[in-house]
C-alpha cells in the first residue's frame, strides 16, 4: 500500500555521508518524497503509520481505474484475503461508484477524470479501505451493507453477517407460511430472516427479537430503509 506524502525536509537537497539524496514517487499517489533511501532511521519516520509503505524509482504519472485496481488487488494478495481480485472490484465500485460496463469502457481513463466530488480524495479513500480489508475486516462491515434473498441489508460490527445458506432455511419457511401467519425471530440481528419472509409474504406477521439494543437499532433501520412492516 501506499501512504501520505512525507514531510518534505527544510532546506535544500544535500549530500549525507556521500550519499546524494534521491527522488522517490509513491505507488499509489504519485507525489514526491524526498528522502535519504539508505538512511532507514529516517525512512521509517517518513513511514506512515497506517501500514507498510511501498515507494519506486518511477516517473509522476496519472493512475488509469485499471491501475488502480490492480495495484489494489496485488496488495490484498499479498495479505492472503481470499479471492482478492473480486474485494478489489468491490472497493473500487464502492469508492468511485461505477459498475463494470462504465470500468470496461473507461479502464484506461485516468483516475483524475473520474473525480467529481471537489475537495475529496478518493484515492486515498481507496487505499484506506484496502488496508482495513488486509487487516481482515470482513468486506462487508467496510461496505456497510450485504446482499441477502435479493434485498440490501444495512450491517455493523454489532450484528452477524448474512449467510447465503441461511437464504435456504428462508425459503423453506416461506413454503409453510400462510396469509394471517406470524413469524417469530430471535436473536434477529440485522432483521434479515424476518424481512426477508414478510417481503415474500406480506400479508403474515413478525416481529423480531434480541438482546442487543444496537442489533435493534439496525433491524429497525432495514425496516425503514426497505419499508417493510
Amino acid at each position: 500500500m501506499a501512504f501520505n506524502k512525507a514531510e518534505k525536509p527544510d532546506g535544500p537537497m544535500r549530500k549525507r555521508g556521500g550519499v546524494r539524496r534521491k527522488r522517490k514517487v509513491c505507488v499509489f499517489c504519485g507525489k514526491d518524497n524526498l528522502i535519504d533511501y539508505k538512511d532507514t532511521n529516517k525512512l521509517k519516520r517518513y513511514v506512515s503509520e497506517r501500514g507498510k509503505i511501498l515507494l519506486r524509482m518511477r516517473k509522476r504519472e496519472s493512475l488509469t481505474l485499471q491501475e488502480v485496481w490492480e495495484r489494489g488487488r496485488d496488495h490484498l494478495e499479498k495479505k492472503g484475503v481470499p479471492e482478492p481480485d473480486l474485494d478489489a472490484w468491490y472497493l473500487l465500485e464502492e469508492v468511485w461508484r461505477v459498475d463494470r460496463s462504465y470500468y470496461y469502457a473507461h479502464r484506461d481513463e485516468p483516475i483524475d477524470r473520474i473525480e467529481t466530488s471537489e475537495g475529496e480524495d478518493l484515492l486515498g479513500r481507496y487505499r484506506d479501505l484496502l488496508l482495513r480489508r488486509g487487516r481482515r475486516e470482513p468486506l462487508q462491515h467496510i461496505l456497510g451493507y450485504a446482499w441477502f434473498m435479493g434485498l440490501r441489508f444495512v450491517v455493523e460490527a454489532s450484528v452477524l453477517i448474512p449467510r447465503q445458506d441461511t437464504e435456504v432455511l428462508v425459503e423453506e419457511a416461506r413454503k409453510r407460511l400462510k396469509g394471517g401467519d406470524r413469524v417469530l425471530d430471535m436473536c434477529t440481528g440485522s432483521g434479515c430472516i424476518v424481512l426477508s419472509l414478510l417481503d415474500r409474504c406480506p400479508k403474515a406477521e413478525g416481529i423480531g427479537v434480541d438482546i442487543s439494543k444496537e442489533a435493534l437499532q439496525v433491524a429497525r433501520e432495514n425496516s425503514r430503509r426497505l419499508k417493510i412492516s
